[in-house]
């Protein structure tokens, strides 16, 4: 999953698949696990208490505005498992449209949220 990669390289936090090792003349590199996150073993970290604190914050879920009078504190509504599964498909993404692995159809995924999206008025 993009982001699990990230650890401190040579003393600052990286994403371990962006970072070239050529970049480090002297060939030495020193790998730690990100601070702030409890180890899960070797370098990976537990992120899910950081990601879903982030998420309530910024309230990264669909509200249904079309509802009418939308009450933010109520608990998040039910989503529709097949929007859900459009919706999230996204997520899956790695940041490799051109030769993606997983054979995502994101340009088809860009355009499903923005039709969703102009549904909302």
């Amino acid at each position: 999953m993009c982001g699990s990669c990230g650890m401190v390289i040579n003393g600052k936090p990286d994403l371990a698949c962006r970072t070239l090792t050529s970049k480090f003349e002297d060939g030495q590199i020193t790998l730690l696990p990100l601070p702030g996150f409890e180890i899960i073993g070797d370098l990976s970290v537990n992120t899910d208490k950081f990601m879903q604190a982030l998420s309530k914050r910024v309230e990264s879920w669909i509200h249904d505005v079309n509802a009418g009078n939308v009450d933010f504190n109520k608990l998040e509504e039910c989503m529709d498992p097949d929007i859900m599964d459009e919706v999230y498909e996204l997520e899956r993404c790695v940041e490799c449209e051109d030769n993606c692995p997983k054979k995502l159809p994101l340009q088809a995924q860009i355009a499903f949220l923005r039709r969703r999206m102009a549904m909302v008025k």
